[in-house]
């Protein structure tokens, strides 16, 4: 009925059901399901981050406080930081991601919001 209504004031084609749109994959069954995905954007991220090869956890972020980069009992981790892509661009990438279909990540998203880049860069070297 929209589309009827669309085609009757403006000249458009129907392509039919939408099936990705600005990086999340769509599926629909009429009357019953729509799912909204972003794996594919996802891997993107993992992979611009070198992180591709990471092992999946049940929580996104440590129980308790977060560990602050320079506190005497944080060891540095090795996340293979790629000097092309800069802290603020993950963040973001991953904040794109709470919005459209992972509400789940949002407490660990806000958390390294709140962390600096300089203390991410210095945190993320290897011993």
């Amino acid at each position: 009925m929209v589309i009827a209504k669309l085609k009757s004031e403006f000249k458009i084609k129907d392509l039919g059901n939408v099936k990705h749109l600005l990086g999340m994959e769509i599926t629909y069954v009429p009357g019953c399901m729509l799912a909204i995905f972003q794996k594919g954007y996802t891997e993107k991220i993992l992979v611009r981050c070198k992180m591709d090869k990471c092992k999946p956890v049940p929580t996104p972020l440590v129980k308790g406080n977060f560990p602050m980069p320079g506190d005497p009992d944080v060891k540095p981790m090795c996340v293979n930081p790629d000097p092309d892509v800069g802290y603020r661009q993950i963040v973001g990438s991953l904040q794109y991601l709470v919005q459209c279909t992972r509400p789940d990540i949002a407490n660990a998203v806000r958390t390294l919001r709140k962390v600096p880049e300089v203390l991410y860069k210095r945190a993320s070297y290897v011993d």
